[in-house]
Formats: C-alpha cells, structure tokens, sequence
C-alpha cells in the first residue's frame, strides 16, 4: 500500500510521523515548507470549484461547517481547505 506513495508532512514534523505506528508505514516521506499568512481570498473560482471531504466524498457545493475539506478549481489546482 505505501511503498511507491510519497507521504508529504508539514516542516518540522517528519521525525514525529517516523515515529507513528500509522504514518511510519510510509517508506518514503518529504517534509513541506513552512507556510504563514493568507495566500488567496475566495474567488468566482471558488464558487465553481469541486469541493470534497477528506476522505474522498464529493460535495454539492462549498462546505460551510468546520473541517478539512479538498478544493479542485478548474484549472485542476488542488487545495486542502481549513474551515474554522
């Protein structure tokens, strides 16, 4: 299942991650910078993206509760969303 899956964890964390039971299965793993601050306000895009669930389950349109949700705009540019 994860041999030819790379894992990408924030910056910092790659040694924590090593050491979970689940997340060390894993045999590739790449740490991502570290990111502050706004990047982008919502935009038309944002109205006609494709919004899913973390685990896959598409949605009829932008989230409005809490969570973690995956963003597809139309140009394919894929986002991971954190709704307070």
């Amino acid at each position: 299942m994860t041999k030819n899956a790379v894992l990408k964890v924030p910056g910092g964390s790659k040694e924590a991650y090593k050491a979970h039971p689940y997340w060390s299965k894993f045999l590739s793993m790449e740490e991502l910078p570290e990111l502050t601050g706004v990047e982008n306000a919502a935009t038309e895009a944002d109205v006609q993206a494709k919004w899913y669930t973390i685990d896959g389950l598409a949605l009829p349109a932008a989230p409005t509760k809490s969570g973690i949700y995956v963003k597809v705009t139309e140009n394919n540019k894929v986002q991971k969303v954190l709704i307070p």
